[in-house]
């Protein structure tokens, strides 16, 4: 919107002659719309990817895990971590992969004393029943296994397995984006001492 200004002249030719006879202004009111603002492909194509992205994120999740568990071949407790990254939606249950590490200080046979980490990447669907959780999941175990001292011939040894493994857990949510959840699990495998099992606390984030 604004206004047009301009001023007008009156010209007259004779005999090689041009002659100014009259001038006057002019005001004009102008109201412009510019039909392709906010419509433009440009626009549209670079806008409609960022809300479908931001729709898509809001059901993504990433939690920390630590805690304590038994492996088969050992009755002591040793420490976890690891992480779960998944995709959550209420008419199916949740996607997710699930990496652990389990370290135990001391593995003893007959003669000779080991120190193992055992890696678990697990594939897992879970589903919610009045905020328990129960998952199941398929994916690789595998674990390294170096001796302890100087009394053994053996250098380090790795094992992988193919593995399952089973949970469950009860979600407790915290506001509308945090949420903590403690877990029973048991990793299985075709392996023998591969498998471990014990309790460990999820702790993340939910857009």
């Amino acid at each position: 919107m604004g206004i047009h200004l301009n001023r007008e002249y009156q010209y007259t030719i004779s005999e090689h002659k041009i002659l100014l006879e009259d001038s006057w202004w002019q005001f004009q009111p102008m109201f412009t719309i510019d039909i392709l603002d906010g419509y433009t492909p440009i626009k549209k194509a670079s806008y409609t990817p960022i809300k479908k992205a931001k729709k898509y994120l809001n059901n993504w999740f990433l939690l920390t895990k630590i805690g304590r568990g038994d492996p088969q071949f050992s009755g002591r407790g040793h420490g976890m971590k690891g992480l779960k990254i998944g995709y959550q939606t209420n008419s199916w249950g949740n996607a997710a992969i699930d990496w652990l590490e389990y370290s135990t200080t001391s593995y003893s046979t007959t003669s000779d004393s080991f120190s193992a980490k055992t890696t678990s990447t697990m594939f897992l669907y879970e589903n919610l029943f009045n905020n328990f959780i129960i998952g199941s999941g398929i994916g690789r175990l595998s674990q390294i296994k170096s001796p302890l001292g100087l009394q053994t011939d053996y250098g380090s040894n790795k094992e992988t397995s193919f593995g399952f493994k089973f949970s469950i857990g009860y979600e407790f949510k915290i506001g509308n984006h945090f949420k903590i959840i403690p877990e029973y699990f048991a990793n299985s495998s075709f392996q023998e001492n591969i498998g471990f099992s014990g309790f460990i606390l999820n702790i993340g984030w939910i857009n």
